[in-house]
């Protein structure tokens, strides 16, 4: 594996498919497994150890390693489904943030009317309120 920022120079180069694109793609439940897919599942933990010497499926220091069972690379259940994501960014008729700035907008225009509303009816109650007080008041100077 190489890891860089920079544009490669040969375009003779190779692109490693994400695990969550190819393992479980859609972010299914994982309801039945083959024999084969377990041992693929097992060797790839015991394979992505850190630390580990050895050969996954022969003599190594397994025993040693912290054994953490999530490094599996075969079976696998994420929250992260990447299908979705991508197909929002292919699509060029879909603008994301475009969509997220409206909701924005939409949602201040609401919540703005919203509180006009509540205060109109405050202030509403509030005068009904002084006005039986007021009519209360009178009453009780005339007595």
């Amino acid at each position: 594996r190489y890891f860089s920022s920079q544009t490669p120079e040969t375009e003779d180069t190779t692109y490693e498919i994400p695990t969550n694109l190819e393992g479980n793609p859609d972010n299914e439940e994982v309801e039945s497994i083959a024999n084969s897919e377990f041992f693929a599942h097992f060797t790839s933990i015991i394979k992505n150890q850190e630390g580990l010497t050895g050969n996954a499926n022969g003599t190594n220091n397994w025993r040693e390693t912290l054994q953490d069972r999530s490094l599996g690379t075969e079976i696998l259940q994420h929250r992260a489904p990447m299908l979705k994501l991508m197909a929002l960014g292919s699509n060029r008729n879909i603008d994301f943030m475009l969509s997220i700035r409206y909701v924005e907008r939409e949602f201040s225009r609401f919540r703005n009317k919203f509180l006009r509303k509540v205060y109109s009816h405050i202030h509403s109650f509030l005068m009904i309120q002084i006005k039986i007080l007021i009519i209360m008041i009178k009453y009780l100077m005339i007595l």
